[in-house]
């Protein structure tokens, strides 16, 4: 089984599964499989799953697990070239990618390999998953493991929620964020364990390492 056919069922069960919701909160609108109605809308997305002339909440009922697959595979796992790096730090990314769009998600693996970097800048940090982007996480993974990499680059995702709940409207998801992340290190570090000392020392909801 890929890497992407087991972090997926774990995704989807973080961002609801077939369960529709149309919270009036969410800018995304109406949402089925963590696909939102936004979402669907975008340019080259193909988001009239209805095939009735227009793309509404009605799409979104209509949106099938395996469309949904597609959709994350196209836009956040092969947009990030999860492909191209260790497991455990591609499901970081793929994840990262679904939750907050797949541009902020490599924004946060460009900063975090600029930490590990010797000499700084040493990427330029603009949301593209190039080919230096892809070079840089490998090379980073020669001198840390590719599950502390991982988890490190989480740590940055729970301080990105902290700001973003800085607003009053996004506080209230704050808990469901931070207890994803939480969900997801435990997975890396059962799927993928690294060392025992790094298991032991990981305490799932603290950030570590640089702000």
């Amino acid at each position: 089984m890929s890497t992407f056919d087991q972090i997926l069922p774990k995704t989807l069960g973080w961002e609801g599964g077939h369960k529709f919701t149309d919270d009036p909160a969410d800018p995304g609108g109406a949402t089925r499989y963590g696909i939102s109605l936004r979402f669907l809308r975008g340019e080259d997305r193909a988001g009239d799953i209805d095939h009735d002339g227009d793309v509404d909440a009605a799409d979104i009922r209509a949106l099938t697990e395996e469309q949904a697959s597609e959709l994350y595979r196209r836009e956040f796992w092969d947009k990030c070239r999860c492909d191209e790096l260790p497991a455990s730090l591609a499901m970081a990314v793929f994840d990262t990618a679904v939750n907050v769009g797949a541009a902020k998600a490599v924004t946060l693996l460009q900063t975090e390999l600029n930490s590990h970097s010797d000499s700084h800048p040493f990427l330029t940090v603009d949301g593209g998953m190039g080919k230096n982007t892809v070079s840089a996480a490998i090379q980073a993974t020669q001198k840390i493991s590719p599950d502390r990499l991982a988890l490190d680059y989480l740590n940055r995702r729970l301080r990105l929620y902290g700001d973003l709940a800085k607003a009053p409207a996004r506080a209230k998801y704050l808990r469901g964020w931070t207890s994803r992340v939480a969900a997801l290190k435990d997975f890396i570090l059962t799927q993928w364990p690294g060392t025992g000392q790094l298991q032991a020392n990981e305490q799932t909801n603290k950030p570590v390492g640089p702000a």
